[in-house]
């Protein structure tokens, strides 16, 4: 940036600066909790692979940039679309409870830098 000065100041003023990125404002949290899991019925998992969205076990809000999910723990049988965040339960899974962990991850975009957060959720097959 440069200031020169105009009519009777005379001179110029040169001073540089770097604009860096605000922190990404995501705002993720676990919905699906141990007390309250989110549920899959039996007799129909024995039917089909059942499909729950991503409202139902995870809340986000505030994100900036596209959205991603990892699942990194959990039962192999339940698997987690890594665009969508659809949670998917496959066939052969007994009853209880059953604990999954994802890396939720917002890309950012060219003004806000990248953030992610690993939430831990509960599915229950009864």
């Amino acid at each position: 940036m440069t200031v020169t000065g105009k009519g009777s100041y005379a001179g110029a003023a040169t001073a540089t600066y770097k604009i860096t990125k605000a922190k990404n404002t995501m705002k993720a949290k676990a919905k699906a909790t141990k007390k309250k899991p989110a549920a899959v019925s039996l007799s129909k998992l024995g039917k089909k692979p059942q499909t729950l969205a991503r409202s139902k076990v995870i809340t986000l809000s505030k994100n900036k940039g596209a959205v991603t999910y990892k699942k990194t723990s959990g039962n192999k049988k339940i698997t987690v679309s890594t665009k969508t965040g659809k949670v998917t339960v496959k066939k052969g899974l007994k009853k209880g409870a059953y604990k999954v962990k994802v890396k939720v991850t917002s890309a950012g975009t060219k003004n806000y830098k990248k953030a992610t957060k690993i939430l831990t959720f509960w599915v229950r097959v009864r």
